[in-house]
């Protein structure tokens, strides 16, 4: 009779210290290097846009998943194995990356909220011409960035990921982001 008691109290007790802090993120990012390339088959755009989730665990330890959406030209020609290189007409290549990352908040008492934080990235190889070669790849990330709260659930955020490690060329080794966050 005693352990069931001292289970319900021990919950009752730890349970609201444990869940206080969480908190949702969503946010919505545009992603970089945000570009125009123009040549001679015209202007296209380059970048793209993602949503993440983020979930506070402390306050100052979070879990980011992100999942972006991407558009990239390749280089308008291929490097053999042999070192020779071969023209090929500049494809468009579309990505869905993954991010997982851990954070570190360093303020939590203010309306800047800085964080650091490590983790990784899953890239898909974008179905291109055979010649390029391209291959899905997973590498590791550090992250920085801040969020502004305009208000208690509205933010502005501000992020860089730098790749760490062997990539493929269609990932850019450095992204920056910008967007609005929804907290609740």
């Amino acid at each position: 009779m005693r352990k069931p008691v001292f289970l319900v109290i021990a919950l009752l007790v730890i349970a609201p210290a444990a869940f206080a802090q969480q908190k949702n993120d969503v946010y919505i990012l545009v992603n970089g290097p945000a570009s125009l390339a123009g040549g001679s088959a015209g202007t296209r755009a380059e970048g793209g846009i993602g949503v993440s989730f983020a979930r506070l665990f402390t306050p100052r330890i979070s879990g980011q998943l992100s999942l972006s959406y991407e558009q990239r030209s390749s280089y308008p020609y291929v490097v053999n194995a042999n070192g020779s290189i071969t023209q090929v007409t500049p494809a468009t290549l579309h990505t869905f990356p993954i991010d997982a990352t851990a954070r570190y908040h360093l303020f939590d008492d203010s309306r800047w909220k800085p964080y650091l934080g490590a983790g990784f990235r899953y890239v898909g190889a974008p179905s291109a011409d055979s010649r390029f070669g391209y291959q899905s790849h997973l590498n590791p990330e550090i992250v920085g960035g801040t969020i502004f709260q305009i208000r208690p659930s509205i933010g502005i955020v501000l992020e860089g990921k730098q790749l760490l490690g062997n990539r493929e060329p269609y990932d850019p080794s450095f992204k920056a982001s910008a967007g609005v966050s929804w907290r609740w």
